[in-house]
């Protein structure tokens, strides 16, 4: 048993979130798959407290903010390891190469069909939690860069 919750824009790109309804009624899943759209922070907070785990099948992050917020929830994560996903999730999620489709189902599947997995990867995101700056923490080191610039 599981459903799937999409958090995140369904206008900035019409066919991509089309495409995703689509394929969900051709799969036989539109009854588990809602399509959120933009949350409002009360909302989006509600979706992580009922998650057991964050999915995010990327092909390129910077820095990943998605899965920094679901590793501060204490989420179990599933991504792939690009930019600091890696770093930010620890022992908080499995990872796959990006456009590793098998790899990212296999550990998707993995997650979603071991309580054991998912309570490991849970006490890892707690750990790894702890590890992530503040928004103070990051005023700060941008308030040193920029008096660095400045000179």
């Amino acid at each position: 048993d599981w459903v799937l919750v999409c958090a995140g824009s369904l206008t900035r790109d019409l066919a991509w979130a089309g495409r995703i309804a689509l394929l969900a009624r051709e799969l036989g899943i539109d009854d588990r798959v809602t399509l959120a759209g933009e949350l409002a922070d009360r909302d989006l907070e509600s979706e992580y407290a009922t998650a057991e785990l964050v999915a995010l099948a990327t092909r390129a992050e910077t820095y990943g903010m998605a899965v920094a917020e679901a590793i501060a929830h204490g989420l179990p994560v599933i991504s792939t390891a690009t930019g600091e996903i890696p770093l930010i999730a620890g022992d908080g999620a499995l990872l796959a190469e990006p456009d590793d489709e098998d790899g990212f189902a296999t550990q998707l599947a993995l997650a979603m069909e071991q309580d054991d997995v998912r309570q490991q990867l849970a006490d890892g995101a707690r750990t790894a939690a702890l590890r992530l700056p503040t928004w103070n923490d990051a005023v700060t080191q941008m308030i040193h860069v920029l008096d660095t610039v400045q000179g």
